[in-house]
């Protein structure tokens, strides 16, 4: 829970780019499976390879998810950044923070207050 004026962060996997759905191609693009959508944990695939992903399993959280939970929580985004170094981001982060409600009196007399 965050208090009015309280900042959440998330660094992590890209979901877009980043996930059970996606093929690593050689020449660094992506191929994107068409479980995108899927939440939840996955069952391995044959695209995964034998990497880590295929040893400890992959959930999946849909980007349109974790931006409709900041929503509906009543956070706003204030800063976004891609980041990895392959062609495409491999990293999403995101900075939002939960307004300041005022009561409704004191907004009144701030307004007030401002136009003189």
């Amino acid at each position: 829970m965050l208090q009015p004026g309280g900042l959440f962060g998330y660094w992590g996997a890209h979901p877009c780019f980043n996930g059970p759905h996606i093929e690593w191609l050689d020449d660094g693009g992506v191929r994107a499976h068409p479980t995108y959508r899927q939440a939840g944990w996955h069952a391995p695939a044959p695209w995964w390879g034998p990497f880590i992903r295929a040893r400890v399993g992959m959930r999946m959280f849909p980007l349109a998810d974790l931006l409709n939970a900041l929503a509906r929580n009543g956070l706003v985004i204030e800063h976004a950044a891609e980041t990895g170094d392959r062609g495409v981001p491999t990293i999403l982060a995101l900075r939002a923070r939960k307004p300041v409600r005022r009561p409704a009196a004191m907004a009144q007399a701030i307004a007030a207050d401002a136009t003189g």
